[in-house]
């Protein structure tokens, strides 16, 4: 069955006990890429979160226990979409900031197919761009809105094949096919720099925009952003230059696993046909999710 990149997201809202036809409008209204068969995955979620927590979804109190949400990874998601938690952490503010910045969603995501760490991330888009979110917002997207790091070839695939932006798949291609220099030119980053190069830039600019808002009336905050980065890729840089082989190219250093273990084989671009997502009508606006059969659940023959 097709998988969701966004699958604790999904989680988080069946949990909140929103209806299927209600989970689709805010995924709508988020810009995800809906599959055909959403209210069927729909239904297999919450058939799986109802068998572990019967109590919840049987209960007139939407509150889920703590304990759960920290089991499945959501803890920090539900209370921050939902606004349960005292105060918003800027991991999810960041998470929100790129999901709203379609140049930052498609890059991330580009990434993020071919397995590039969330820090390696950080520090290529900061080497291009005016880069304001941090590897914990990166890592917070990754988990919660485009979680693909354990996936196969084929599921990879079906990402590709149901995304309707044309932009968007491009660039899905371009990391399939493994050009990598191609893929990060069209992203806007420069293949051409050695690693210790790109790394001497970025900490150049990092300390420059540390100084900078350092000044008397600038932000303390960004400051401090800045410094930070400008510290880490100075380990970075120092790691690299006890190395031998100075001419490393900063994009021959990252690796892309996208080989199976059982074929060794890397997708071809030629085996990706471009998709057209499928129309898809909800059935009802007011339909709610089937009620699980507790007889046969305490009988073990759900």
């Amino acid at each position: 069955m097709h998988k969701l990149p966004y699958e604790r997201f999904v989680q988080a809202l069946i949990i909140h006990k929103e209806p299927p036809a209600k989970i689709i409008d805010i995924l709508k209204s988020m810009d995800f890429v809906i599959p055909a068969n959403m209210i069927a995955l729909c239904k297999e979620i919450y058939t799986k979160l109802f068998i572990e927590e019967p109590e919840h979804f049987q209960s007139s109190s939407s509150e889920p226990k703590n304990n759960w949400l920290l089991d499945l990874g959501i803890h920090g998601l539900y209370h921050e979409f939902f606004r349960t938690g005292t105060e918003t952490k800027s991991a999810f503010k960041g998470a929100q900031r790129i999901l709203e910045d379609p140049r930052m969603r498609r890059a991330i995501q580009s990434m993020a197919l071919i397995k590039i760490t969330e820090e390696d991330i950080e520090l290529l888009l900061n080497a291009r761009y005016d880069f304001n979110f941090t590897p914990d917002e990166i890592n917070f997207f990754l988990d919660n809105y485009f979680d693909v790091l354990d996936w196969t070839l084929p599921q990879i695939k079906t990402v590709v094949d149901i995304e309707p932006n044309r932009e968007f798949k491009e660039m899905y291609l371009l990391a399939l096919k493994g050009d990598k220099n191609y893929l990060f030119w069209k992203l806007g980053l420069n293949p051409n720099k050695s690693y210790q190069e790109m790394l001497q830039d970025m900490m150049n600019d990092a300390y420059y925009l540390f100084k900078e808002n350092s000044k008397p009336g600038k932000s303390s905050d960004l400051a401090l952003k800045w410094s930070s980065i400008a510290i880490k890729v100075a380990e970075k840089l120092e790691k690299s230059q006890k190395d031998d082989d100075d001419s490393l190219n900063l994009f021959q250093t990252i690796e892309f696993n996208l080989n199976p273990p059982d074929t060794g084989r890397l997708l071809k671009v030629e085996d990706i046909e471009p998709g057209e997502l499928p129309e898809f009508e909800h059935r009802s606006e007011t339909m709610n999710f089937p009620k699980v059969n507790t007889k046969k659940l305490n009988e073990g023959t759900l």
